[in-house]
């Protein structure tokens, strides 16, 4: 009796979960890639007419070492008279080889806009590996003799610097002569900086007129919106940005520090989805890049000084 509850326990365990959660079985289109390779995670729903299906949403980091590249979308992929089948899809990636487990996540039924069931969509498992070494093949080669090295930036720097601190000398003089000319003929001499938030509201319409993702110069566009943020950050906040990574510049502004939690996230989607069209060849959609740009310039509009 005994040797026959363990063997028939493991039934007993799936009969429970089965009857207090219902369970999704999610697949992925390959459970092992290379670094920087995409793969599409997907779960099938079987619902009811007039049933809708929304999965807790994910972003950014799904979980340690795995990023997801695009959003949950959904689609109606078969549809009969009382039933419909919808399938929830997204993309993600991995930067660093080894074993990860895309965790589990809840998915809600809903149905004249209230909650009718809750579903449990199953953990998967995802191999990331590296380009391997063909060791059969490789070679090792002699130490290359010496040579002499190009003149250094270093032996010419003193040089340099010299020449920059005439020129600075120059224009001091320049500038004080000026200076003393308009107060000779009564002017006031009145120097405005324009506001941070002016500049960057200024470069944004400028980036909107060159209408460069448009043109397929869709990295050269995420790149001069970063650009313009940074410097803003660096002017609003006193933070430097220009020198810094994204990730290190999110972390110096995180909510509660400097910004509010909306405007911080509005901050971090901006700059991984730049990050991502940068180093990962990722390609945006028309309408990623066309709220790329309204969301810089909300971020700057709510975060100017009042």
């Amino acid at each position: 009796m005994k040797n026959l509850f363990f063997a028939l326990l493991p039934l007993l365990l799936c009969a429970v979960e089965a009857g207090g959660q219902n369970v999704v079985d999610p697949s992925i289109t390959r459970d092992t890639i290379l670094i920087g390779d995409q793969v599409e995670w997907s779960a099938l729903f079987h619902l009811k007419r007039g049933e809708s299906v929304k999965i807790d949403p994910i972003s950014g980091y799904i979980t340690p070492g795995v990023e997801l590249i695009k959003g949950i979308e959904y689609d109606t992929i078969s549809s009969k008279k009382d039933f419909l089948d919808v399938v929830a899809k997204a993309t993600v990636t991995s930067f660093d080889s080894g074993s990860y487990v895309i965790p589990s996540m809840y998915a809600y039924i809903s149905r004249d806009g209230q909650v009718s069931d809750t579903l449990m969509i199953r953990e998967i498992s995802l191999e990331v590996t590296t380009v391997p070494i063909d060791t059969a093949t490789y070679q090792m080669y002699d130490i290359r003799p010496q040579f002499r090295y190009p003149v250094t930036f270093s032996e010419v720097a003193p040089y340099v610097g010299g020449a920059l601190l005439l020129a600075a000398l120059v224009y001091a003089v320049v500038l004080i002569f000026r200076r003393v000319k308009a107060r000779k003929k009564g002017e006031p001499v009145v120097r405005v900086k324009e506001k941070p938030w002016v500049v960057a509201l200024r470069n944004l319409d400028g980036i909107d007129e060159k209408r460069l993702w448009q043109s397929g110069m869709v990295k050269a566009y995420y790149t001069e919106v970063a650009d313009v943020l940074r410097i803003y950050l660096e002017e609003r906040f006193s933070i430097m940005a220009m020198e810094r990574t994204s990730a290190e510049i999110l972390s110096d502004v995180s909510s509660g520090k400097v910004l509010d939690k909306e405007e911080y996230e509005r901050l971090k989607e901006i700059f991984t989805t730049s990050d991502f069209v940068k180093f990962a060849k990722f390609n945006p959609s028309e309408l990623q890049n066309e709220q790329t740009l309204t969301s810089a310039r909300k971020f700057v509009n709510n975060t100017q000084e009042k």
